[in-house]
């Protein structure tokens, strides 16, 4: 899993919850 450190926090919880999706 490879993400960017300089990702806001928002763009973080957006990427988390359609990584979350994604696997369900």
């Amino acid at each position: 899993m490879c993400v960017p450190y300089k990702m806001g926090r928002r763009e973080y919880q957006l990427f988390y919850y359609q990584n979350s999706l994604k696997r369900k």
